[in-house]
């Protein structure tokens, strides 16, 4: 300033001197108290712009601190977020190395990052990994994260903290901002939990919905079993992981168990970068890399060589995670359950330092990655901020935890391995009382284990444990199984259970009240309707308010009943269409008619989330009878706005609004639904077609037809088929001929038999009879032929079309490909001699079957000695039969009766009595849901009829064991009396106990 000053005094003097005369915009410029003025309102500005920005950039900073989760540009600690270790070589290299090795890209995160992409574009989008341990799922999804980082956009990545106790992170879900990315690594942590999970699912779809916190990325990853556990359809009631399986629904990527040969190819090329990848290449069995890098050989071979204490204390963690305890296994209980795995010679040779010296045995490094079980320090949970979106996830707090002392955690891939090489085992006494003192969240768990083992008594003392930290679905459930198992001191159990309950527990209170009314518990009864449940209870979840409701109409409670509806109607989130149709299905059965309206003058038809087709159509079929209004503007949004990619669901809708008489939205859904079908080259069309034609829509799909064949794909055989039948079906004759012009018989790939098989039928009975039969010539001389029964089917088919050319083709190359087992050649024979196929029959002669490969499977096992047998070689079948006995596959219980059966048929005891026992020993037990318990149960039954007792009594013995003791006895329709106590530690009927011994 003080230059430009100086500036102006130069130039101002001079004039003055002169008498220059100046006019008033000069005369301005040169007056120095001008520039002073200017000066000082500039620097005013400056500052004042610059304060600003500070403000909003520390406004933004603490706005950012409201919203749960890391700022993904500061995530640089892959091991955090759960990434397993990778070895470290024992000898010494001059290059420093990576924490991970290089990445090698398979299949799966092509399709991990179109998902990804998806988000990265502003949808809210779900994936997750679905393979066994130690496969790559979690550093897959870590190196999926690189598509955000590349992006100008602030991604953050919640929960921090991995694993996040469920109670802590159900409360901060309803506070994840756009932009985030839900880690659920290992998300059965958080999904399978006894109701907490169901909440966390529902409070995951419904942030998957909000377009107004779009876009969320939700990563997960899950072994298969637990894949199958939260997505098989139950069959009873309650349907314990409704939720869970609509969230995970068609969100799953497998991930292979092994490198295949392309990704074996690339990780050649790129060993040379990193002695790590060249140690694997060379040394890792059958592909499996991934499990090398993360050292598993070396952690099974601590494992398979531990000594006695040490391995006493792995043996405890594998029981208790396999059993329902959580991941971070407190130190006290491994320490008090341990002894009871070893033998007194093993214990009374230990010294009193022998849980220190196993635990520095568990917990030490294998090839520089963690231990078999390694100390976790878990780290204090931040402080919620900001308040919550709803009121009533207020109550959603972690129960309080006393100091449990050191905690460990088993490694992945030896709780995987436990859970199958230990199915089949009992823990001891000591491991469920221990379990009991020291686990704190999974009681609940822990009690369905210890009751689906037969083991009353302790399942008993575990709900009661758990009820006594307020779970009161656990005491709803003691109350039932006191009065089921016949133990004494109902009325004692049912107070106890009121005193402890939850009256803010929806579902847990509705079971309370069900379970006191069924035990004619009408003092304990009236106390718990005392605490004024419906005034308390939490009605975020339809589900459990309809239970409620129920519950208390069944006793008479009507008060309390309108009560409870009329806070549902008025606090029930308007976005899930699902829990608003659910809601308004028990408002409408109950006569709740006030609580109707109160719900619908919140204008649910405005606000329901419409993404998906199915929601919709349940939501809409409730507003029909209750609101025609709100039903017109549904099916409005819902036809131009709903997910049109699945064309089974969207089938749903559409005839749900043609049902419904919405007749212009069902055309235009349509019209959007038939786009997507021919873009994609999926089935759909055909039903599509006939539903509107169904619905006199005769002329929309005459003109959606007329479309879509001039521009669908015609390469694969389903989607042609579902588009001629429904062309045929619905008589639309001028989009067939369309359609025959364009020779689908030439361009379709024959690389799927049965697919082939349906559409020659189909091309034939539409009136395609000539393009059919060049379809035939062309099956009949390039289709790969695999199994027989495909290759049998194929025939039928050409023979029923009068393909005779193409028939005779087929049958000399089918007669010429192995046929193994005597059932397929039946059949195979006999449709050569209904089609006339004299030539091909005569090749057929002298065939026998392939032994070697019929006796690995129990029912072709079975074929292969009746027919044996028939021939009249007494001593052949012994032999096959004592074979059979030592190679069948023990998978298939209803392989196993049909060889049972015929062992005793055919006289040959001594096999029969080696199936048996191998059977009892040996056969694979997988337990619910990935087993069917009542095969298991014919296979038990089989094994006495045939008069094995006792490897009937074994293999029934080795089922309890492992889960499935009320299935195989078929309780609840027969309770043998000797187990009416259920059954002690050592696998006896249990003795006689009541409430007082809890």
């Amino acid at each position: 300033m003080d230059q430009l000053l100086a500036l102006v005094e130069a130039i101002r003097e001079p004039a003055d001197r002169v008498g220059l005369p100046l006019d008033e915009t000069v005369a301005v410029l040169l007056d120095p108290q001008q520039w002073r003025h200017a000066y000082q309102a500039e620097a005013k500005r400056r500052a004042d712009s610059t304060r600003a920005t500070v403000q909003a950039e520390q406004g933004r900073a603490a706005l950012a601190q409201l919203h749960p989760g890391q700022r993904l540009e500061k995530l640089t600690d892959p091991f955090a977020l759960g990434v397993h270790r990778t070895i470290k070589l024992n000898r010494r290299h001059e290059q420093v190395l990576p924490a991970l090795p290089r990445y090698v890209r398979r299949d799966h995160d092509v399709q991990l990052a179109a998902v990804v992409r998806q988000a990265a574009d502003g949808a809210s989008v779900m994936a997750t990994l679905v393979g066994e341990s130690s496969t790559g799922k979690t550093r897959a999804l870590w190196e999926s994260l690189g598509l955000l980082r590349e992006r100008a956009d602030q991604w953050r990545v919640w929960p921090p903290l991995h694993p996040m106790p469920p109670c802590a992170a159900l409360a901060e879900l309803p506070r994840l901002a756009p932009q985030t990315v839900v880690w659920l690594d290992d998300a059965h942590l958080y999904l399978t939990p006894a109701e907490l999970g169901e909440q966390f699912a529902t409070g995951l779809r419904t942030l998957l919905r909000d377009q107004a916190r779009a876009p969320i990325l939700v990563l997960g990853t899950l072994w298969p079993e637990h894949w199958v556990t939260l997505t098989a359809r139950q069959q009873t009631f309650p349907d314990t992981h409704s939720q869970a399986r609509q969230l995970l629904d068609g969100h799953d990527i497998p991930v292979p168990d092994a490198f295949d040969s392309k990704a074996l190819d690339t990780l050649t090329g790129q060993r040379g970068s990193d002695p790590r990848l060249a140690e694997a290449a060379e040394r890792a069995c059958e592909g499996q890399i991934t499990q090398y890098l993360a050292g598993v050989p070396a952690l099974l071979a601590r494992y398979r060589y531990a000594p006695p204490e040490a391995k006493a204390i792995i043996h405890t963690a594998m029981d208790a995670r396999r059993l329902g305890a959580g991941p971070h296994l407190p130190r006290a209980l491994l320490a008090e359950a341990a002894p009871a795995y070893l033998t007194d010679r093993q214990w009374e040779a230990l010294g009193n330092d022998w849980m220190e010296k196993a635990l520095a045995y568990t917990s030490k490094d294998a090839n520089g990655i963690g231990g078999i079980l390694a100390p976790v320090r878990p780290r204090p949970l931040a402080p919620a901020r900001g308040p919550h979106t709803n009121n009533d996830l207020t109550a959603i707090t972690d129960p309080p935890k006393a100091d449990v002392g050191p905690l460990y955690r088993l490694a992945d891939y030896l709780e995987q391995s436990g859970r199958q090489e230990r199915r089949d085992q009992l823990p001891p006494a000591e491991f469920w009382e221990a379990a009991g003192r020291h686990a704190t969240t999974e009681l609940q768990e822990l009690a369905h284990a210890a009751a689906s083992r037969g083991l009353y008594f302790n399942a008993a003392k575990l709900h009661k444990l758990a009820a006594a930290q307020g779970d009161t679905d656990a005491a709803a459930f003691l109350v039932d199984k006191i009065v089921y198992w016949g133990a004494g001191g109902v009325s004692a159990a049912a107070h106890w259970a009121v005193k402890h309950a939850d009256p803010a527990d929806t579902s847990g209170i509705a079971s309370l009240i069900g379970q006191l009314n069924h035990a004619e518990m009408g003092n304990a009864l009236a106390e718990l309707l005392a605490l004024e449940p419906a005034r308390h209870a939490v009605v975020i979840d339809p589900w459990a308010v309809a239970q409620l409701l129920e519950a208390l109409h069944q006793i008479g409670e009507f008060t309390a009943k309108e009560l409870l509806a009329l806070r549902a109607a008025k606090g029930i989130p308007l976005d899930d269409p699902s829990a608003l149709s659910k809601l308004l299905e028990e408002l409408r059965k109950q006569g709740l008619q006030q609580a109707v309206q109160t719900l619908l003058q919140r204008a649910p038809a405005a606000h329901a989330v419409v993404k998906a087709p199915s929601l919709v159509s349940h939501l809409l079929a409730e507003l029909r009878s209750l609101d025609k209004a709100q039903s017109a503007e549904l099916a409005h949004r819902a036809a131009r706005q709903t997910s049109v990619e699945d064309p089974v669901t969207t089938q749903w809708l559409i005839d749900r609004l043609l049902r419904n008489g919405h007749h212009q939205d069902a055309v235009a859904l349509a019209e959007r639904s038939a786009e997507n079908i021919v873009a994609r080259d999926k089935p759909g069309l055909g039903e599509l077609l006939q539903s509107l034609y169904q619905a006199d829509a005769r002329q929309t799909a005459l003109r959606i037809s007329e479309r879509a064949v001039r521009q669908i794909a015609l390469t694969s055989p389903a989607v042609v088929s579902d588009v001629i039948a429904g062309l045929f079906v619905c008589k639309l004759n001028s989009a067939l001929a369309i359609l025959w012009e364009r020779h689908p018989e030439v361009t379709v790939t024959l690389t799927d038999a049965d697919e082939v098989e349906s559409l020659l039928d189909l091309m034939h009975r539409a009136g395609g009879t000539h393009g059919a039969k060049a379809l035939a010539i062309r099956v009949a001389q390039e289709i790969p032929l695999g199994r027989p029964y495909q290759t049998t089917k194929l025939l039928e088919v050409l023979h029923e079309i009068g393909a005779t050319q193409a028939l005779a083709v087929l049958a000399k190359r089918a007669v010429n490909t192995p046929v193994k087992y005597p059932e397929d050649f039946k059949k195979l024979k006999a449709t050569l001699h209904r089609g006339g196929v004299n030539h091909a029959l005569v090749a057929l002669e002298g065939w026998v079957p392939d032994l070697d490969a019929a006796l690995s499977r129990p029912s072709t096992a079975a074929d292969v000695l009746e027919w044996v047998a028939e021939s009249g070689d007494h001593d052949l079948v012994t032999a096959l039969a004592d074979q059979a006995a030592d190679r069948i596959m023990l998978e298939e219980p209803g392989g196993i009766i049909l060889l049972l059966e015929t062992l005793a048929k055919l006289g040959e005891q001594r096999a029969l009595t080696a199936l048996a026992q191998r059977t009892a020993n040996s056969f694979v037990l997988l337990g619910e849901p990935q087993q069917d318990p009542v095969e298991l149960a014919e296979l038990i039954k089989s094994l006495r009829h045939v008069r094995e007792d006792q490897a009937a009594d074994q293999l029934a013995r080795r089922a309890y064991d492992a889960g499935l003791f009320e299935e195989v006895l078929g309780i609840p329709f027969y309770v043998p009396h000797e187990f009416c106590y259920g059954r002690d530690s050592h696998g006896a009927a249990a003795a006689p106990w009541g409430w007082t011994d809890l």
